[in-house]
């Protein structure tokens, strides 16, 4: 396991940057012949972190990381290896600012930022849960947020993109993918709609 105090320090590196929150990003560790742990940005998981947990000191006592982050400093994807916590550290905060960078490049980002929130509702309030489906109950809540959340979003694309025609393309993408995830909250599992969900919100926002 991993003592709390390696994850506080993650958390407090996560918010540094001032574009985004710890809760942007989603903390897991998965054991497999090595333990890893991933730090995902939550509305493009393809924006991650991960490395492996070392399970024993080196011959002078300090810890050596190994992991891949994307995106990385130059390319999408680096591999790396660094000495030491604090070292590691400071990898993560360099992952967050090259995310930060590329979501900054995007043209809704203005957008992102304004229905954070919402989309944070959509997520945190479904996500942690014992239950493997969604219940009716909470079938029929998310639709409602997903209503809501289509509206912001087509409010936002009306106002920022000055060329009607464009707009309504993108107004009509839009509706498909709110359709699809109203349908598949049905029969996808938490874990899988979750996923889907968040992908859709980036690549909407982008």
């Amino acid at each position: 396991m991993i003592r709390n105090r390696l994850y506080n320090q993650i958390h407090e590196v996560l918010q540094k940057n001032t574009g985004l929150i710890k809760t942007d990003f989603q903390i897991e560790s998965f054991a497999t012949q090595k333990k890893v742990l991933f730090i995902t940005y939550k509305y493009n998981p393809k924006f991650q972190f991960e490395f492996q947990i070392p399970d024993s000191c080196d011959e002078d006592g300090g810890y050596t990381f190994n992991g891949k982050m994307s995106p990385g400093i130059v390319a999408i994807n680096e591999a790396f290896s660094v000495k030491g916590e604090e070292t590691m550290l400071l990898k993560i905060n360099t992952w967050v600012n090259c995310v930060w960078e590329e979501i900054a490049t995007q043209p809704f980002l203005k957008s992102a930022k304004k229905i954070e929130e919402k989309i944070e509702t959509v997520y945190s309030q479904f996500s942690v849960h014992d239950e493997k489906y969604f219940t009716p109950e909470e079938a029929n809540s998310i639709k409602i947020h997903l209503d809501k959340l289509e509206k912001d979003f087509q409010i936002e694309i009306q106002e920022e993109i000055k060329d009607k025609k464009e707009a309504w393309q993108r107004i009509g993408a839009l509706s498909v993918e709110m359709g699809r995830l109203k349908t598949s909250v049905n029969s996808l599992s938490r874990p899988l709609w979750l996923n889907s969900f968040s992908r859709a919100t980036y690549d909407l926002l982008g």
